[in-house]
């Protein structure tokens, strides 16, 4: 199934879940990185692209932020990403930020 982003009630339920899970670690003081296959309509074309989303919340101490970022470019190098989202909050997590860096990170 395609998310189409001129009906935003349809969210696909693996990105709601992963959504779910972004807050459940952040309340934990904990980052994660996601690989996502992204599968969505631009302009009535399906569209399919692995995105790598880093998480880590705004909260998060200094040494988990340490430990997280400096494995990120050897996971990069393994999943080979078309679309890179580092996201902070939960607006960076939102589907709608997430489809804007990959129609602008086409590749």
């Amino acid at each position: 199934m395609f998310y189409d982003p001129s009906d935003p009630s349809n969210l696909p339920p693996s990105y709601a879940r992963l959504v779910a899970m972004c807050k459940e670690l952040a309340a934990e003081g904990k980052a994660c990185y996601i690989a996502y296959d992204l599968k969505y309509l631009y302009n009535g074309q399906p569209k399919e692209k692995v995105a790598m989303i880093t998480w880590a919340s705004d909260d998060l101490g200094i040494n988990e932020k340490m430990i997280y970022s400096s494995s990120k470019e050897a996971l990069k190098v393994k999943i080979d990403p078309s679309v890179m989202v580092q996201a902070n909050d939960e607006d960076e997590l939102s589907i709608e930020h997430v489809l804007s860096i990959a129609n602008k990170q086409a590749r």
